[in-house]
C-alpha cells in the first residue's frame, strides 16, 4: 500500500512540476508617454513587424490592439506588452511625433540584434531609459535617434 502510495505522489509531484513550466509566461514592456491629440495617434510605426499581446492606456487595459488609437488632448501613459520574444526592434517608434519618454528599463534585450531607426524622427521624445540594457546581441544601431530633436536624457545605467 505505501508503495503505491509513494508512485502517485511522485506522479502528482512531477505533473505540478510540468504544470509549474507551463503556466510561466515571458514577457517584454515598454512603457511610453504619449501626447494625444484627441485625433487618431499611432502609438506603434504601421509596418511594425508584430502588435503586443495587450495595450495598457493609462492603466486600462484595451480590448482591441491596434497600431493607433484616438487619445484624448493631453499625456497619456501606455505599457506595451509582447507575451514572447523577438529579435529586432527595428523602427518600433519610427515617426511617432508626439512620443515623449520611452521606458525600456525592464525590457529583455538579450536576444535584439536590430534597433535601427528605432526612434527616427520622434520630434518631441525628450528621454528614454535603457537602465539595464544587454547589448551583446546587437548588430546595428544606425540611424537610432535620428531627428529626435527635443531629446535631453537617455539612461544608461549598467550598459
Amino acid at each position: 500500500m505505501a508503495k503505491v502510495f509513494i508512485y502517485f505522489l511522485i506522479i502528482y509531484l512531477i505533473q505540478i512540476k510540468n504544470k509549474s513550466k507551463a503556466i510561466i509566461i515571458f514577457y517584454c514592456d515598454i512603457d511610453i508617454k504619449i501626447k494625444g491629440t484627441g485625433s487618431s495617434t499611432n502609438i506603434l510605426y504601421s509596418s511594425f513587424e508584430s502588435l503586443p499581446s495587450e495595450i495598457y492606456i493609462n492603466g486600462k487595459n484595451q480590448t482591441s490592439i491596434n497600431y493607433f488609437y484616438t487619445l484624448t488632448t493631453g499625456e497619456h501613459f501606455i505599457t506595451l506588452r509582447w507575451n514572447y520574444e523577438f529579435e529586432s526592434l527595428k523602427n518600433i517608434f519610427k515617426s511617432i511625433t508626439n512620443l515623449i519618454k520611452a521606458d525600456l528599463s525592464s525590457f529583455n534585450f538579450k536576444k535584439i540584434k536590430y534597433m535601427q531607426y528605432m526612434f527616427q524622427g520622434c520630434t518631441s521624445l525628450k528621454s528614454v531609459n535603457f537602465r539595464n540594457f544587454d547589448s551583446s546581441s546587437v548588430i546595428t544601431m544606425a540611424y537610432m535617434f535620428d531627428t529626435c530633436t527635443s531629446l535631453t536624457s537617455i539612461d544608461l545605467s549598467n550598459f
